[in-house]
C-alpha cells in the first residue's frame, strides 16, 4: 500500500463497529473497556474551554492542546 493513502473499503471505528456489530471478547482488567475504545474514533485530549481561560498566561493551540508561552514578566 502507498503511504498516505486509504485502502478501497476504508471504514472509520464507528462505521466499522456498526458494520461488524460483534467484535472479539477481551479479558483482564480493560476488558469492557477496550470494544468502547475500539468502536470511537480517536481524538486529541484538551482542556475545557472555562479551564483553559481560568489561568492568566497559559495559551492553547486551534484544538485546545497546551502551548508554552514566553516566561511570565516579573
Amino acid at each position: 500500500m502507498i503511504e498516505g493513502k486509504l485502502p478501497d473499503e476504508w471504514y472509520c471505528n464507528v462505521c466499522l463497529s456498526q458494520r461488524q456489530p460483534t467484535r472479539p471478547c477481551y479479558r483482564g482488567i480493560f476488558g469492557e473497556l477496550i470494544p468502547l475504545l475500539e468502536r470511537k474514533n480517536p481524538v486529541a485530549f484538551h482542556l475545557p474551554k472555562d479551564i483553559r481561560e481560568y489561568f492568566e498566561g497559559v495559551r492553547t493551540g486551534l484544538e485546545g492542546e497546551y502551548e508554552g508561552g514566553p516566561p511570565p514578566k516579573k
